[in-house]
């Protein structure tokens, strides 16, 4: 199992007005009326009355469980808790089951709250999957808009964080029976969905998605909504209308556009949205990127830094950038522009800059892909995707995009040479990372 470290540090602030704010009523009758059956049987269990819940929880009713106390130390949580609306004063006779309580440490500082609901999941039927997007696919999708001659050339980015989701959305009363919590002789009902228990990542993931689908009037879909009409499940990612594609991952959420238009159509709905649904998205989270912005500075999603290798500039921007470090002749700037068409055309890769304290878990993310053959582990390091694992710009830290397709087919020859695919992948990757960092 994963043992993480308790914290009795200050939770992170949470601010009131935003507990249970969201509008998840009107979420759910919009996926009513446009048939997204896969999101409305989701959210539905967030609106309906106590006849209408589950055969499940209707199970629960004849065997409470409400023993279970927090420990006095963790007093002040109980208090800011309470204070931004959290927790909920409640009779005992209304509680079914009550949990214990512990919090972790966030890596920005302060503790998060959990509600310790392990012994509550193993009673509740296992949720239906989430299907996040992993990292390896997530890569596969960028490598195939980042580059390659069928792939757009001009593409647009869009990033957004909803603020403490969980927290913004309501749990009905039949449902806040189950997140009960007793502490020094007082008795409380979590309100919102809680960390901890089985269901609320399922719940959760199913109301970002629906933040996104919702739409008013004559008001175009972005999405291709057919993708929540059938019995499939909650999709990975879904595409957008101009050859693009939209991706959740709980409170994080991405759009890739070749289309500047439509990214500028996301920017209104999202905003848009945010006031209708009364959903808080973190400040300064919601950011637009250009294809020049993604080529010159990239972006971060999910903790890991994007950025574009090619020539994604126009001939006037990049005629112009050039002037500006002093390079009058066109000969440099021709040179430098067929180094990042070759490195755009044969490698098609995009540079994940991965910082000191990512390089390890990338690592142990990699490993899980253990080459099968000598063929396998050299077509992987020959792409060149192993050379773009570094800290820092290739197209910069290197003389030129020659020297980084030099690396990777270096990369390859040492894979074959010492038959990594037999060694622990761990190493694999750990020994092809170190190999492509720029000297």
């Amino acid at each position: 199992g994963v043992t993480m470290e308790v914290s009795i540090d200050p939770l992170d602030p949470i601010q009131r007005g935003l507990v249970c704010g969201a509008k998840v009523t009107k979420m759910m009758k919009k996926l009513e009326a446009l048939e997204l059956k896969v999101l409305h049987r989701a959210v539905r269990l967030l609106c309906c009355e106590e006849e209408d819940a589950p055969d499940w929880y209707k199970a629960l009713k004849e065997e409470p469980e409400t023993e279970r106390k927090v420990s006095i130390r963790f007093s002040s949580h109980m208090k800011t808790l309470r204070e931004c609306s959290i927790l909920t004063t409640r009779s005992a006779d209304f509680l079914l089951f009550c949990a214990g309580y512990f919090a972790v440490a966030k890596s920005s500082g302060g503790s998060r709250g959990i509600f310790s609901g392990r012994r509550l999941s193993r009673r509740c039927p296992v949720p239906p999957p989430v299907n996040l997007i992993d990292t390896r696919e997530l890569i596969r999708k960028m490598l195939k808009h980042g580059a390659g001659k069928k792939s757009p050339r001009k593409y647009h980015v869009m990033v957004g964080d909803f603020r403490h989701w969980f927290h913004q959305i309501g749990a009905p009363d039949w449902m806040q029976r189950l997140f009960g919590i007793k502490h020094k002789g007082e008795t409380y009902s979590w309100r919102s969905l809680p960390m901890g228990w089985s269901w609320s990542p399922y719940l959760a993931q199913a109301c970002a998605w629906s933040f996104l689908t919702y739409r008013e009037g004559r008001e175009r879909a972005l999405l291709d909504e057919t993708m929540f009409k059938d019995e499939r499940g909650m999709p990975r990612w879904v595409r957008t209308p101009q050859g693009g594609f939209v991706t959740v991952y709980y409170d994080n959420f991405i759009v890739v556009t070749p289309d500047a238009d439509e990214l500028a159509a996301w920017e209104e709905r999202v905003q848009g949205n945010s006031e209708r649904l009364d959903v808080v998205i973190k400040e300064g989270s919601l950011k637009t990127y250009t294809h020049l912005e993604v080529f010159e500075k990239g972006f971060e999603f999910l903790g890991v830094h994007f950025q574009a290798v090619g020539n994604f500039r126009d001939d006037g921007a990049a005629s112009r950038a050039a002037q500006r470090e002093g390079e009058a002749s066109e000969a440099p700037f021709q040179e430098r522009k067929r180094a990042r068409r070759e490195v755009e055309e044969q490698l098609r890769v995009w540079a994940l800059k991965v910082s000191p304290v990512k390089r390890e878990k990338w690592i142990e993310e990699l490993g899980k892909v253990r080459p099968g053959t000598l063929r396998t582990a050299a077509s992987w390091v020959g792409k060149g995707i192993f050379a773009c694992l570094c800290s820092g710009d290739p197209l910069q830290r290197r003389s030129s995009g020659r020297g980084l397709i030099d690396a990777a087919r270096m990369i390859g020859k040492t894979v074959k040479e010492k038959r990594w695919d037999q060694a622990a992948p761990e190493a694999v990757w750990a020994a092809a990372i170190d190999s492509a960092a720029p000297a």
